[in-house]
């Protein structure tokens, strides 16, 4: 009897770091698809649109209806090279670099998506 509960004791523990790893699998696949589906609505939007502003945004991020991380997209100015750098360029804002952070956690492990993309400036 002693065997048998310390063998259905060690599946019980087997099948919950399973489902926290399934967990922490389908978080990670619904903030990657969070960070690609915020980098097309922030491409679709005009040049000067406040989600494109120089600085730090954020929302939170739901799975299932349930907030499990947040999801942040930062908008910097980029220099292009091509029309010269520095000093000598007439318009050193020619660009923004937006990239897109989408931090989560399921049980103790804590994991970050992020993608970066170019855009034109206006």
């Amino acid at each position: 009897m002693v065997i048998s509960v310390v063998a259905i004791l060690g599946l019980a523990y087997s099948f919950s770091t399973g489902r926290v790893l399934i967990d922490r699998y389908a978080n990670a696949r619904a903030a990657l698809s969070e960070a690609q589906g915020r980098m097309e609505r922030l491409s679709l939007n005009a040049p000067g649109d406040t989600s494109l502003t120089i600085g730090a945004h954020s929302i939170y991020f739901f799975v299932n209806g349930q907030a499990v991380g947040t999801d942040r997209w930062f908008v910097s100015w980029v220099d292009d090279p091509i029309d010269g750098v520095g000093g000598g360029d007439p318009n050193p804002q020619d660009l923004k670099r937006v990239r897109v952070s989408v931090d989560f956690g399921a049980g103790a492990f804590s994991d970050t998506v992020s993608l970066t993309r170019t855009f034109p400036a206006p």
